[in-house]
């Protein structure tokens, strides 16, 4: 017999848009050459640069993190204001057209 707990734990469970981990986080602050040092110290050295932006990507394995340094960005607005944060971010997904048309 199943309970509501068992229904309530399928729920959270359930994964309707097929997420599969994050492409990416990107991250901002103040003052980027800090969070830069800091990701190199985790082991996350940089590994590209945007072309036209001050934004890079510094990677471990299939992890990546990105840097907006772009002086008039919104990400760094906000940094400018409120400190450190997690601006963005993507999902990788199973299905894209799955997930668009669910969206």
């Amino acid at each position: 017999m199943e309970t509501l707990s068992d229904q309530a734990s399928a729920k959270i469970l359930d994964n309707p848009m097929g997420t599969d981990g994050f492409e990416f986080v990107e991250y901002a602050a103040p003052d980027p050459e800090l969070l830069r040092g800091l990701f190199e110290r985790m082991g996350f050295p940089e590994v590209a640069r945007h072309r036209s932006k001050d934004v890079t990507l510094h990677k471990q394995g299939d992890i990546n993190f990105l840097i907006n340094a772009e002086h008039d960005s919104f990400a760094q607005e906000f940094a400018r204001r409120h400190g450190p944060c997690a601006c963005a971010m993507a999902f990788r997904v199973k299905d894209a057209r799955h997930a668009y048309e669910r969206a």
